[in-house]
């Protein structure tokens, strides 16, 4: 591109040169005042009657007194007008140079900033893609800690309700929930909250009150119930004989494992004469 410029500022250039020969002719000199002697009164007069300019390529020898072209005036004349074209060509090549060079910086500008938004865009997407690699290794670390969790927690759950008289209820028959650590670590801090009676009488059938425990991976816990001697009447007690009242237990239970997470467990039952023990209704454990 900066070839085809210069190659046409210089064809502007030539042309300007031919049309400045065209349009401007030259013009031939008025021929200066020649002065003659007086013989009669001895004095010089000057002749200002000016003859007819005759070219040089006319002047012959025998025309004594004619005008001739001055050499030395049209050379210095040809050579202010070739310096002024010299001028004129320089300021024009300056100018060019400068639109061009301002052109190219113009080209240099956009092609940095292209580059300047590419490596924004490249920027960008790499933090996105960083984002996301972060997003997805979070996301790995904790399917990973809720996996270990899950495999290595303690896991207690009620494994059983046992009576002291297996196949007979009597008035010194005790009952007693059995809790087993299924887990493969310990239970720390186990409490438990059992009771057994009537429906809606449970006030003299709460387990005996004991401090919280630790119970290690497979091993059990064994809550003991009151007898029922101690929450039922005789009359209380041939009324669940014959079915007509049911006996019920239901507690809960809670401990921490070895992650520091609180885990519950909630449970009730009733008593069957079929099976001569609890059917569980409702269990939830977490």
């Amino acid at each position: 591109m900066r070839t085809q410029l210069l190659v046409l500022s210089l064809a502007l250039f030539q042309a300007s040169l031919s049309a400045q020969q065209v349009s401007q002719p030259k013009v031939p000199k008025r021929p200066e005042a020649q002065e003659h002697p007086d013989t009669k009164n001895g004095q010089k007069k000057t002749d200002a009657i000016p003859k007819p300019a005759v070219p040089p390529s006319t002047a012959v020898a025998g025309d004594i007194g004619q005008p001739t072209s001055n050499p030395e005036k049209n050379d210095s004349d040809q050579t202010k007008d070739t310096l002024q074209k010299v001028k004129d060509f320089v300021d024009m090549a300056v100018g060019i140079a400068l639109a061009v060079t301002a052109i190219c910086g113009v080209r240099v500008a956009l092609r940095t900033l292209r580059a300047i938004e590419t490596q924004v865009t490249a920027n960008k997407e790499a933090a996105s893609a960083a984002k996301q690699s972060a997003d997805t290794a979070d996301a790995s670390a904790k399917f990973s800690e809720n996996v270990l969790r899950l495999t290595e927690r303690a896991d207690v759950l009620i494994d059983a309700v046992e009576l002291s008289t297996p196949g007979e209820l009597r008035l010194d028959t005790i009952f007693t929930v059995v809790l087993t650590n299924f887990g493969r670590t310990r239970a720390n801090e186990l409490r438990t909250d059992f009771s057994i009676g009537l429906a809606g009488a449970f006030s003299n059938g709460h387990s005996t009150d004991r401090p919280p425990t630790i119970l290690g991976s497979g091993d059990e816990l064994k809550t003991r119930l009151p007898q029922v001697s101690d929450f039922l009447t005789g009359e209380a007690y041939r009324e669940v004989l014959e079915g007509k009242t049911p006996l019920r237990f239901e507690g809960t239970f809670s401990y921490l494992d070895v992650f520091d997470a609180t885990h519950t467990g909630k449970a009730s039952g009733t008593f069957s004469h079929e099976t001569d023990s609890f059917l569980v209704e409702q269990y939830r454990a977490d």
